[in-house]
């Protein structure tokens, strides 16, 4: 891992772990931060760059610019110090709870229809 590296990984979990509700979960590869059992992001990081991996990335396509982009999953790469901005991924966070409240609603909704 590069030097620079290290404080944004950093500073990444700590904006996400400053939302209420938000649990990080360690995993064998990577960090995951979820919200009411939905997964918002996985956090990763090698020797060139830091990787954002967002599972709910298909819902946002119109409010972000990811790089990198298949059927659900949309992924930010971090290169550099300059690549890190913090006011954008902490608007990333609030929008992707946002969807998983709407997700979880829609599933008690679904799950309340099947009942009657």
């Amino acid at each position: 891992m590069q030097e620079w590296m290290k404080p944004i990984v950093s500073k990444i979990e700590q904006l996400a772990l400053d939302f209420e509700g938000v649990e990080k979960r360690y995993l064998t590869v990577h960090v995951s931060f979820s919200f009411e059992g939905q997964v918002l992001f996985y956090l990763k990081n090698d020797e060139q760059k830091i990787t954002l991996g967002c599972l709910k990335g298909y819902l946002l396509e119109d409010l972000f610019t990811f790089e990198y982009a298949s059927k659900y999953m949309r992924h930010w790469y971090i290169k550099s110090e300059n690549d890190f901005n913090e006011e954008t991924i902490k608007h990333y966070i609030d929008e992707a709870i946002v969807c998983s409240i709407e997700l979880n609603e829609k599933k008690r909704m679904k799950q309340n229809l099947r009942r009657k």
